[in-house]
């Protein structure tokens, strides 16, 4: 699997490779940090003009297989990754190195897709499994960030109920 990335002072094309498996099923870049996905790791590089160098790789034995959605702030400074039911958070103060803050668990998903804004501080999971009125209806569930600590502060429903209109 490749993922390409188009330089940020360089015409050409790079190539990242690497054989992990289903590398590239969600990828997120802010500034000139790029976030890549496999199914069950995180990897973040760096680039600089036509050079693409690896930061770090996340692993975790929570992630395995199950990695679902990633999504990095605005100030480079949290990494969000849906996986397993949960949405894991990480932070860094130097953009090179991520370290976990805190698990949200029981996100009501095995497919969380996660979204965060321009400083992290707000974080959005789409739980499109989740059971509210009837099996699989779905939800998006709306978080507030307060140093390491999350709060949900709403959750969002379909209107209509309906199993046909799916």
């Amino acid at each position: 699997n490749q993922v390409f990335a188009e330089p940020v002072t360089s015409g050409s094309t790079v190539t990242i490779t690497t054989s992990d498996v289903g590398f590239g099923k969600s990828i997120d870049s802010q500034g000139n940090i790029l976030s890549v996905a496999s199914n069950s790791n995180v990897y973040l590089y760096r680039q600089n003009g036509n050079v693409i160098t690896t930061l770090q790789t996340i692993v975790s034995a929570n992630l395995t297989g199950n990695v679902t959605s990633i999504s990095m702030s605005g100030d480079k400074n949290w990494l969000y990754v849906g996986a397993n039911n949960s949405v894991h958070a990480y932070t860094t103060t130097d953009h090179i190195h991520y370290s976990l803050a805190n698990v949200i668990q029981n996100t009501h998903s095995t497919t969380n897709i996660v979204k965060t804004n321009e400083w992290g501080n707000v974080l959005i999971i789409g739980a499109p499994l989740a059971t509210n009125t009837l099996s699989t209806d779905g939800n998006v569930y709306v978080y507030s960030r307060s140093a390491n600590a999350f709060t949900p502060t709403q959750t969002l429903s379909a209107q209509y109920k309906n199993q046909a209109a799916k």
